[in-house]
């Protein structure tokens, strides 16, 4: 579970895309060319769901081809934490056309949330209910598909910086999130320094202000993005 993140109602959020060129280690983008990302907005609100209140959130993601992608997540409320219950995503062409689409609960055949697991697209919105504090940290697991091993990341909160983007400069938390090295090597510590390099690795900076909004991401595997 993830702390009650203090999302305004009805908050909307725009970011543009940066891409990031290819480097000696590891592939910065698994999307084809064409499919890069454009331009983000993120929609969130309050909702009532069968349980009780829960957390919209509505990703648009426009691609350079002119196809748009649309995700849709929700977050059920329990007590003072979140949980992640289900996702769907849509991606259609200018004209409309429907491309692909899939959803999924995340939550396990019993009705029992899962511990501490997101979407990867999802885990920003996530965390922005987190302590944040310099040193925090905590693991959490990205959701897999069915069949799948969800993967253990660790969190880690460095410290507050001051950071520029086009939207402005702001003074925000930056926090680091990379695969739990010991749940993939086990015993093989020595080949640690060489996985990383391989190994994808995210970084977040969430505004130092009462609600937390996400102005910066930047991400091994997918492009960088800050706010306009």
């Amino acid at each position: 579970s993830f702390p009650v993140p203090n999302v305004p109602d009805g908050e909307v959020r725009e970011y543009g895309v940066r891409r990031v060129e290819q480097k000696e280690y590891g592939i910065k983008t698994f999307l084809r060319p064409g499919e890069e990302l454009k331009s983000i907005t993120v929609r969130s609100r309050w909702i009532t769901g069968e349980r009780g209140r829960e957390l919209e959130v509505v990703r648009e993601d426009m691609r350079m081809r002119g196809h748009r992608c649309l995700w849709r997540f929700i977050f059920e409320v329990r007590g003072g934490s979140i949980f992640s219950k289900s996702y769907s995503q849509e991606v259609r062409t200018q004209e409309g056309r429907l491309l692909r689409s899939e959803s999924a609960n995340i939550w396990s055949p019993d009705g029992r949330p899962p511990d501490e697991v997101a979407h990867p697209i999802a885990i920003s919105e996530a965390l922005r209910g987190v302590d944040f504090r310099a040193g925090l940290k905590r693991n959490v697991r990205l959701w897999a598909p069915e069949g799948g091993e969800a993967p253990r990341m660790i969190i880690t909160v460095s410290g507050v910086e001051t950071v520029t983007v086009p939207a402005g400069t702001f003074k925000a938390w930056r926090v680091k999130m990379g695969l739990d090295m010991q749940q993939i090597l086990g015993k093989w510590r020595s080949v640690e320094f060489l996985m990383k390099l391989l190994m994808p690795s995210f970084e977040f900076w969430y505004a130092d202000t009462p609600t937390h909004p996400l102005v910066r991401f930047e991400g091994q595997f997918g492009p960088k993005t800050s706010a306009p």
